[in-house]
């Protein structure tokens, strides 16, 4: 993948893991005909290809994991989806005033004004911390 069709592929995957944690039977249509749900997402794959969607990956939340999967799919048409789970995705915590500073010194710039703020954190690239 080249840098635009990265970036591209990042955006349609995220749409995908926003689609997987909100829509109620996202799930089911996943698994019913993966390939025309993630196609439906901008996601295509090769004819006939087989699917692997990992719903508990390791990893840490490392984008490349699965870029470098899908990569891997589009050469032997074995595709692997990994979908983090929702709630591990969206804890959140309260954080202190120092707690916040660190956070924004850590971004790189921005505005903690305020010590009951919620955070979340996720492997997904759609969500502010990444």
């Amino acid at each position: 993948m080249d840098t635009a069709q990265r970036a591209e592929f990042i955006s349609d995957y995220a749409k995908v893991v926003i689609a997987a944690w909100h829509e109620p039977d996202f799930n089911s249509r996943l698994q019913g005909d993966p390939a025309a749900v993630l196609a439906s997402f901008g996601l295509t794959t090769q004819p006939r290809a087989t699917f692997n969607i990992v719903r508990q990956p390791s990893g840490g939340g490392d984008i490349d994991i699965q870029v470098n999967a899908w990569e891997r799919g589009e050469h032997s048409g074995e595709y692997t989806l990994f979908l983090p789970p929702s709630e591990q995705s969206v804890h959140s915590a309260q954080l202190d005033t120092q707690d916040l500073e660190e956070l924004r010194a850590r971004r790189g710039g921005g505005v903690a004004q305020a010590a009951d703020v919620t955070v979340c954190c996720s492997c997904c690239p759609c969500c502010c911390c990444t």
